[in-house]
């Protein structure tokens, strides 16, 4: 019982992974723009979509294209993993479906179809892509508007504050409905955002951060509270005020925890070098992770609960290591030589 209960707590708020992504993507795009051609002020359009099609088009066309590929081969099968990982029994494929990848809107299609638990879970995880996209297909637009540091970390503070705001009107609003509460584009922005001004902090404002390890101990610290909070002490699945503000807590704990350790200096280098590797794999990660749960899970079902989570993860980051090293970069290397970039 122990046991079961730990692991309750560890997977109860699943949805905070992304939150986490969200976080770190929004960090490491920001200090792209800023170190690439134009700087944060100008940067160069051209340069940067190039970059972002090449690390995204090539897995997310391959998903597609294996999920349509397995959805309709395998529709006769009536099995819960294949329900559940691949396609539900009334999943519609129809043009707005599939219209709504190339358009960047799925997310609110999911949130026209009322919930997500009506799409396999290998669909149902894009919606995340769709918010992250949206956001910065503006992102450098609004860069080349705004001019100064300053004016854009009020920017990106505004868009923090949406994202609470919006979840609260959906809950005021009389709506139970998770999806438009947790999916909606303004429900993800301000996670992104709390990462680009975690970077803006890092190289313009670190005149103002602690200089020793104790106030960087300190940050950490009060990040290691929130992100705690978040996951344990919210119930995002079945309490609706936990939506209002669970996911910016938990995106304010870790941009928080990584400005202590970056700001103390702390580096993926030397013994912790394993530790970067999942955010190099995570991209494949997110998007395999369905259809190797499909395939590993009459090996690994009668296995204990951790026992089979570790060799699902163990697989799952194998396959999207081969993908990233031998699909994924060569793909993106392509694009962006086509586009003129290196």
């Amino acid at each position: 019982p122990w046991a079961q209960y730990v692991w309750s707590l560890f997977s109860q708020n699943a949805i905070y992974g992304v939150s986490i992504f969200f976080v770190v993507s929004g960090f490491l795009i920001t200090r792209l723009i800023d170190q690439g051609p134009g700087g944060i002020h100008h940067p160069d359009l051209r340069w940067f979509y190039a970059r972002r099609m090449g690390r995204i088009i090539p897995l997310w066309t391959l998903t597609l294209l294996v999920g349509a590929v397995l959805s309709f081969a395998l529709s006769g099968e009536v099995s819960n993993r294949f329900q559940y990982c691949i396609r539900r029994p009334n999943q519609i494929f129809d043009a707005a479906f599939w219209l709504s990848f190339p358009t960047l809107c799925f997310n609110w299609l999911v949130i026209a179809r009322s919930q997500v638990s009506d799409m396999g879970m290998h669909w149902a995880v894009m919606w995340s892509l769709a918010v992250e996209e949206q956001f910065y297909i503006l992102y450098p637009w609004v860069l080349r508007r705004v001019t100064s540091v300053g004016r854009l970390a009020w920017l990106l503070g505004a868009v923090v504050l949406a994202g609470p705001l919006w979840r609260w009107g959906v809950c005021a609003s009389g709506s139970d409905s998770f999806s438009l509460s947790m999916f909606a584009s303004f429900s993800g922005f301000d996670q992104i955002a709390l990462g680009a001004l975690l970077y803006l902090a890092l190289r313009y404002g670190r005149s103002d951060l602690p200089r020793g390890g104790w106030g960087n101990g300190v940050i950490v610290l009060l990040g290691l509270v929130l992100v705690g909070y978040s996951h344990f002490g919210t119930y995002t699945n079945l309490y609706q005020v936990d939506r209002i503000y669970g996911a910016t807590c938990m995106a304010s704990g870790v941009a928080l925890c990584l400005l202590g350790l970056l700001n103390q200096g702390v580096r993926g280098a030397g013994f912790l070098k394993p530790l970067t590797w999942p955010g190099r794999y995570s991209y494949g990660l997110y998007l395999f992770h369905s259809v190797s749960l499909y395939y590993l899970h009459p090996y690994i079902r009668p296995l204990p609960t951790w026992e089979a989570f570790s060799i699902y993860a163990v697989t799952t980051t194998l396959v999207a290591a081969f993908s990233y090293k031998y699909f994924e970069m060569p793909c993106n290397h392509w694009i962006r030589g086509w586009f003129g970039e290196k």
